[in-house]
């Protein structure tokens, strides 16, 4: 049985990283991956290496990125009976990063998940799950479906936001009166949301994602938001920012999981998140040395 059930983009990672700054209009030397991704991919893997039961729900092709994908991301213990493979090509998603580390551009091919219907969705995964955790890459149809299987069990819903393009269309959940427990928005993400609807009415909580500010997490009206600390990383020791996102997003999960206070489990995402970016991998192998404790009760 899974403590949580990820819905959401599975892909194939192309990543290519530049050995000295880039310099546009030409060929740079430097390295180049392919592993496992997608935003909810790497939200399953990140709480598979951390401890946490998780199942994931998303659709592949039947082509060698798809089986790769499916493969690599069962070999760290995530349920992946509910990733189909009935697409016409596995996701893919390729970035470009430069010699610091920072994304300098990246080409999504999401047509996979773009496709997906409700009726990818078994509401038999719902059943006794505490968390459902959703991307926003996911059609709306898809979201809405699952957000009313998940308030029929009585599960906590995380909706991590992806991007200002996809935040947008989450608008219309509100005027269908739907509505999650907690999104993850970052400050564009929240500025886009905030020219259409209070982000409020999507979710009784907002953790707003700050980057080295932090986060703030913002709840009903007359309660006063609480900003709470990113941890440090050195630029010397950062190797690749992408997944650090999808990093916090886990580590907040898992810590709600192991019973810790909202914030408590923001904090922990953060740690989670510092320790992602001092890798090279959009998901850091040795997350179990990352353990969650809630503090000791006030004497």
């Amino acid at each position: 049985m899974a403590e949580v059930l990820v819905i959401g983009g599975c892909a194939i990672d192309l990543k290519a990283g530049s050995a000295a700054p880039l310099v546009a209009e030409t060929s740079n030397p430097g390295f180049a991956t392919a592993t496992p991704g997608g935003v909810g991919r790497n939200i399953a893997e990140n709480l598979a290496r951390l401890g946490t039961e998780v199942r994931l729900v998303s659709r592949v092709g039947d082509d060698p990125f798809g089986r790769l994908v499916r493969s690599e991301t069962a070999a760290v213990g995530v349920d992946i009976v509910g990733v189909h493979t009935d697409a016409e090509r596995t996701s893919t998603y390729v970035a470009v990063l430069d010699s610091d580390g920072s994304l300098e551009v990246a080409v999504a091919d999401f047509a996979a998940i773009d496709t997906m219907t409700p009726e990818h969705l078994d509401p038999q995964w719902f059943t006794d799950v505490g968390y459902v955790v959703l991307d926003a890459n996911l059609p709306l149809p898809v979201i809405e479906a699952a957000i009313t299987q998940a308030d029929r069990t009585g599960a906590m819903t995380v909706l991590e936001t992806v991007s200002v393009a996809k935040a947008r269309r989450l608008v219309p959940l509100h005027e269908r009166g739907l509505a999650v427990h907690l999104i993850t928005p970052n400050e564009d993400e929240y500025a886009a949301l905030t020219e259409l609807i209070d982000p409020l009415l999507l979710a009784s909580w907002v953790c707003l994602r700050r980057g080295a500010d932090g986060s703030r997490v913002i709840s009903g009206p007359g309660t006063r938001p609480v900003d709470i600390r990113a941890v440090f990383v050195p630029e010397s020791e950062i190797r690749d920012v992408t997944g650090a996102g999808d990093a916090a997003t886990a580590g907040l999960i898992h810590a709600l999981v192991r019973g810790g206070a909202l914030e408590e489990a923001v904090a922990f995402g953060h740690e989670v998140a510092a320790h992602t970016v001092r890798s090279e991998l959009t998901v850091a192998t040795d997350l179990a040395d990352l353990v969650f404790r809630t503090p000791p009760p006030p004497e």
